[in-house]
């Protein structure tokens, strides 16, 4: 649904966003025959009618997560959540509310607390955190990078205390509370 690969040299998915896609059995991305790398990306809200190689990423090969955001990807004929699945997983500071695959001890499974994909400032949709998400000031920023998903200042890649978890640095509170909850989402449904 998002992205399809079948290379011999590594996937590399940085600062990035993939939602909102659909396919009838991959719905984020399927990743293979090469080492797939994500860094401070949000890969969530994806789904596939048979999540039978998963739905958010799925690899035949291992996969290197920092700072990543996998959640609320779904299959619509279970309506089960399926994020990641691939042989191995490592990496830091990421927030997966469910994979296949045995992950990192670091990992936070809560739902992230994001709005929906719309503009929030530079050349792409996000999805920004919003209050109360656990992937504020818990992730990293290992690569470096100067700037979120949007690329452009004052959207620096940290403010606080430490990096944000996913695409988008949480600056503060948005402006309208009444649609900040995102409850559409299905992890939202059971905070």
């Amino acid at each position: 649904g998002g992205i399809r690969t079948y290379t011999l040299g590594g996937v590399e998915l940085t600062n990035s966003t993939l939602s909102g896609n659909y396919a009838r059995y991959v719905g984020g991305a399927s990743l293979s025959s090469a080492a797939v790398t994500l860094g401070n990306s949000t890969i969530v809200r994806n789904t596939s009618y048979s999540g039978l190689f998963g739905v958010g990423i799925y690899s035949q090969t291992k996969v290197s997560a920092e700072s990543t955001i996998l959640a609320d990807n779904t299959e619509v004929l279970s309506g089960a959540a399926l994020d990641l699945a691939a042989p191995s997983v490592d990496g830091a500071s990421n927030l997966v509310t469910w994979s296949y695959s045995a992950l990192p001890p670091d990992t936070i499974t809560a739902c992230p607390r994001l709005s929906a994909l719309a503009d929030h400032g530079g050349p792409t949709a996000t999805h920004a955190l919003i209050a109360g998400s656990p992937g504020i000031n818990r992730g990293s920023n290992t690569i470096p990078l100067d700037t979120d998903q949007r690329a452009q200042m004052p959207f620096t890649r940290v403010f606080g205390a430490r990096a944000d978890i996913g695409a988008f640095e949480w600056h503060g509170e948005l402006g309208d509370h009444i649609f900040l909850s995102a409850f559409e989402s299905a992890c939202d449904r059971y905070d």
